[in-house]
């Protein structure tokens, strides 16, 4: 990260994507403190307040925010939520690309071949914390990604009978 609060991530490699979910907070409830998860979390509010920090910053998170965490980072909980709190989360991982194939002489006429995308990254720059500008379109979109994981799981435990 640097330090204008943007996450650069060097494509290809693309994020790939682990899973997504829905959780919700009542007055009391709070985060969980977690240490070096290895992904990506995102975290986009639906309603309430949700208040987490990471290292040495800290956020409200309200409707419509959204907050990336790392994978090397500490994120905890600043306090209680002070209301019910609705968010979703997902979850990715970005591998860099293997250091020993930027070194190796046996990779490097395929790298530096323009004509090769692994060999001419580009730059995903993307917001620590943002303001989504229409968070309903982003609810909608998440909706839908947790339904074909549920039903991709209820298919795969069908073929499993």
């Amino acid at each position: 990260m640097n330090g204008d609060g943007i996450i650069e991530l060097n494509v290809p490699q693309l994020p790939y994507y682990l899973g997504a979910g829905r959780s919700e907070y009542e007055i009391g409830d709070q985060h969980p403190n977690r240490k070096k998860l290895g992904i990506y979390d995102v975290l986009i509010v639906v309603k309430g307040e949700l208040y987490i920090g990471e290292n040495d910053q800290q956020w409200t998170l309200e409707k419509g925010d959204s907050l990336i965490l790392l994978p090397e980072g500490e994120h905890y909980s600043v306090r209680p939520c002070s209301q019910k709190t609705v968010f979703y989360w997902l979850h990715f991982e970005h591998v860099e690309r293997y250091e020993s194939l930027l070194t190796s002489s046996d990779y490097e006429p395929e790298l530096q071949d323009s004509s090769r995308p692994f060999g001419n990254p580009y730059t995903l720059r993307l917001p620590k914390h943002s303001k989504l500008a229409n968070p309903q379109a982003a609810f909608n979109l998440l909706e839908q990604l947790l339904t074909l994981e549920m039903d991709s799981l209820l298919a795969g435990a069908a073929l499993a009978r």
